[in-house]
């Protein structure tokens, strides 16, 4: 990233739906598994677990 900012000063950042969703649904992996195994360590029931597609479809 900087050698393009080094030289191509005037370049536009270009964000295009497949890679803001993408990372979206890192973003939304990374939460679940942690709260996931929060949950674990204090003894609940991990509700999370499984639920990806349907946190993704609302």
């Amino acid at each position: 990233m900087q050698l393009i900012g080094e030289k191509c000063s005037e370049a536009l950042h270009i964000l295009d739906r497949f890679h803001i969703v993408a990372k979206m649904n890192k973003a939304l992996d990374e939460v679940r598994a942690e709260e996931t195994s929060r949950m674990k360590r204090e003894g609940r029931d991990p509700v999370l677990k499984k639920s990806r597609w349907l946190l993704l479809k609302t």
